[in-house]
């Protein structure tokens, strides 16, 4: 959150983490899952028009 120049407060970006459990035998798919999703995500596509969005994928 940050104040805008009239001292309101206003949205100043979005952090996104996502640990999905996946077994190392599928590392290709998971990549291309990756890919994927952030492509046709229609809630961080829509909002990261307006609003600095930042997702990070960390695999466990």
């Amino acid at each position: 959150m940050r104040r805008n120049d009239k001292g309101r407060w206003r949205i100043a970006e979005i952090n996104v983490e996502i640990s999905p459990e996946v077994g190392e035998e599928y590392d290709s798919q998971c990549e291309r899952c990756h890919g994927l999703f952030e492509d046709f995500c229609i809630v961080s596509k829509s909002i990261e028009q307006g609003i600095p969005i930042n997702v990070e994928v960390n695999r466990r």
